[in-house]
This record gives structure tokens, sequence and C-alpha cells, in this order.
């Protein structure tokens, strides 16, 4: 019996030692593979914005939100140059260029904790969409693009009495945006008509909460840069 087992014994002895070896020689790139990883999370978000941009975001889990959480995870383990390169292939046209939280947590041009100004959060805003929560068959039933010359291209969801019984209507509006210096802090104020809503941010989405509604009012009015169930 010991002769038999003393043969395998050995071999898988030499088997040890050439793993060893091999790794000894080959060591763990820890370097390499974070970047690989950054990478391949950047390739997932290019995936997920073209199902997004294509429509299908309900199909691939392509929301806003999710792509952005995948891009910011992708930042950890890239450089400003590599997420720079990767921002360059996102189309121009496409929907995610319009998202504001998409934008914050990809502008490399302050350092983190930095103080904003007005015209930072200007550049930051214009072109961006905003969207009340979804709700019912319609989704979000009231939408506002912030464009240049704070001009605010609202589109909602009116109710008629006949058929076809609602009908979306498109009107003009104005926006601006102030920031509020505090001893330690600054709150960044966005205006939409004679409406004043604060940034607030909830891990990786951004929302504009209302200021001067009733608490019982806030969530309903509350407006979001990102998901409106599957229409984005």
């Amino acid at each position: 019996m010991i002769r038999r087992i003393l043969p395998v014994l050995l071999l898988v002895c030499s088997f040890t030692t050439v793993a060893l070896k091999a790794a000894a020689e080959s060591p763990l790139d820890a370097a390499a593979l974070s970047k690989a990883v950054g990478l391949k999370r950047l390739e997932l978000a290019s995936l997920l914005i073209k199902s997004l941009d294509a429509g299908l975001v309900c199909d691939t889990d392509a929301h806003p939100s999710e792509i952005v959480r995948t891009v910011s995870s992708a930042m950890t383990f890239l450089d400003e140059s590599e997420i720079n390169a990767w921002l360059a292939t996102v189309p121009a046209d496409s929907k995610m260029r319009a998202d504001f939280a998409f934008r914050e947590r990809t502008t490399f041009d302050k350092p983190w904790g930095s103080y904003v100004t007005k015209a930072d959060m200007e550049k930051k805003l214009l072109g961006t969409k905003f969207h009340r929560l979804g709700a019912g068959v319609y989704g979000s039933t009231w939408k506002v693009i912030l464009n240049a010359g704070g001009v605010a291209a609202i589109t909602y969801l009116e109710e008629l009495d006949a058929e076809p019984y609602f009908t979306w209507t498109n009107r003009s509006g104005t926006w601006d945006v102030d920031v509020v210096q505090e001893k330690y802090s600054q709150e960044v104020i966005v205006k939409i008509d004679n409406e004043k809503f604060r940034i607030e941010w909830q891990e990786d989405e951004a929302f504009l909460v209302p200021m001067d509604l009733p608490n019982e009012q806030k969530q309903q009015n509350t407006l979001s840069s990102s998901d409106s169930y599957c229409e984005a």
C-alpha cells in the first residue's frame, strides 16, 4: 500500500512545487487587476446607455440611476484621464447627457468637497432634465428641461373633460440657480418659475425638493434627475 501511495504523494508534491514557483514568478498585479475591473464596469455602463437610448430601460435595467452607480463604481479604480476618455464615447445626443446626477458624478473640474459658485451650477444644470416621480400608467406627468437663457421647457399631462381625456401640453417658464454660502457648507437652490427647490442627494440620485410646500406635499412635487418607472 505504501509503495502505491508514495508515487502519488511525490507527484502531488511536484505539482505543488511547480505551482508555488509559478506564483512566485508571476505575482498578482493588483494595479492591473483594479484597472481591468474599472474598464469592465465602464463597458457595462456603455451597454446600459445604449439600451437606455434604444428605449429598452426595463428590459435591461438600464435606469439612469443604475448607470450613474455603475460609472461611480468604475471611478474608484480609474484615473481622471481614463474616465474622460470613456465620457468622450458617450453619444452627444444620449439621454444621459441631460442627467444632472451623471454630470455631477463625472465632473473633475473641482476637487471633491470644494465650494461651487453660481456659474459652476449654471453650467452643470444647463440642458438637464428633471421630472416628477411617476404615478400610474403615464409615468411622470410633469417634466422640465433647463435650457439656455433661463428658459424652462415644461411638459405636463393636462386633464380634459372629453376624449381623449388627457393630452400632453408644452409651455415655457423660467429657471435660475443660486448658491447660498453657510459657515461650513453650501446650499444649492434652483428656482423654476416661482417655486424654489433644494438639491438633495440620495446615494447617486439627485432630487429637487420643494422648499416652500408642506411636508405632506413635498414628495409628490419632488423632481428627479433620473428614473421615472421605465420612462427616462
